[in-house]
């Protein structure tokens, strides 16, 4: 193979909350998208990313540019890629469905259980993404992917004769709030 190219164009958003002792610390929720492009030329690879998934072909373009010019003498083949295929994890309670202000509740009901006597200090931190991933590739793969990943975690600190310790868990995983069930 002389030449080939592949193209990973992803778009999400991301929300994150943070609880501080009870008072709200930080709440955001934003866009994210961007490509990743890479291209084999001449043995080697070049390799260009894009926070603009607009104008690809240039950014192949310039991905074969930069493999051309390193110009490795090895021979380089690649693997026969199996065809694929596009996946959506289903989500059975979306976090979509639940407001900000909802979302904060719940963090506060997660971060009011580490309150036992004892506990100085504590901190929750919610987070949620959901992304879709495109893959396309000069052999005609077209894929896409769809995911949301929800993670929580709390850390508290406990005092006791002038002694301090802390802790901290977390919970991760991919779908939607679902994964909360059994916490």
């Amino acid at each position: 193979m002389s030449e080939f190219y592949d193209v990973r164009v992803l778009k999400g958003s991301r929300t994150r909350i943070v609880l501080d002792n009870g008072r709200l610390e930080e709440i955001a929720e934003a866009p994210f998208q961007g490509a990743a492009i890479r291209a084999l030329a001449k043995n080697a690879w070049g390799f260009v990313t894009t926070d603009s998934p607009d104008s690809l072909n240039d950014k192949i373009d310039l991905a074969r540019s930069i493999a051309r010019k390193i110009d490795r003498k090895e021979g380089l083949t690649l693997a026969e890629a199996p065809a694929g295929k596009s996946i959506k994890i289903p989500v059975k309670k979306n976090p979509r469905d639940l407001s900000l202000e909802e979302k904060v509740e719940l963090l506060r009901e997660i971060e009011n259980a580490a309150k036992v006597p004892g506990v100085t200090s504590t901190q929750a931190v919610y987070s949620e993404v959901e992304s879709s991933v495109n893959y396309t590739s000069s052999e005609g793969l077209d894929l896409e992917s769809e995911m949301t990943r929800m993670a929580f975690v709390i850390s508290a600190v406990a005092s006791r004769d002038g002694m301090f310790q802390s802790s901290a868990e977390g919970r991760s995983g991919i779908g939607g709030l679902e994964f909360l069930d059994d916490e």
